[in-house]
C-alpha cells in the first residue's frame, strides 16, 4: 500500500501558455522518476497523466503579466486511474517600468508594449503527490 501524499515528480509534456491556454483545458503530464514500494517499482517513469488549467489570464498591452494556474489530476496506469494532488501557478514577467522610471525614462510607446504571458514549459518538474491510498 502506498499512502496517501506519497511523493510523485511529474513532468509537463507539451508547453502550456496564458497565451492560448483557457480554463479547463487538459494537458498531459508523465511520471519523472519511478515511485517505488520498498524495492519495487509501482508506478515507472514514463506513466501518462493529466493536468487542468484552473486559471489562464493573458499578458495585456500596457506591460501587464499573463498569469497561469493549473493542477494535476489523475495518472493512468494499465487500465486503472490513480489520483493525484497538487497545484501550480506562475505569471510571465511585467514589462512596465517602475514608477521612477516611467516618468523619466519612458518612451511615448511604453504604455502600448505587451506583458510577458506565464507558461509551464515542456519539460517542467512539478511536485505532486498521492491524492488517496493506492494498493498494489
Amino acid at each position: 500500500m502506498l499512502p496517501r501524499g506519497t511523493p510523485v515528480r511529474v513532468m509537463v509534456l507539451n508547453e502550456v501558455s496564458s497565451r492560448s491556454a483557457r480554463a479547463g483545458d487538459g494537458f498531459v503530464i508523465l511520471v519523472d522518476a519511478p515511485v517505488r514500494l520498498g524495492e519495487r517499482i509501482v508506478i515507472p517513469a514514463g506513466t501518462r497523466g493529466t493536468g487542468t488549467v484552473i486559471e489562464s489570464i493573458p499578458s495585456t498591452i500596457g506591460g501587464k503579466a499573463g498569469r497561469l494556474s493549473a493542477r494535476v489530476g489523475t495518472l493512468t496506469l494499465g487500465n486503472r486511474s490513480i489520483a493525484i494532488s497538487g497545484a501550480f501557478g506562475t505569471a510571465g514577467p511585467s514589462t512596465r517600468a517602475p514608477a521612477a522610471l516611467a516618468a523619466t525614462a519612458a518612451s511615448p510607446l511604453t504604455p502600448l508594449a505587451r506583458g510577458n504571458n506565464a507558461v509551464l514549459k515542456a519539460g517542467d518538474i512539478l511536485d505532486a503527490e498521492l491524492a488517496e491510498d493506492v494498493a498494489f
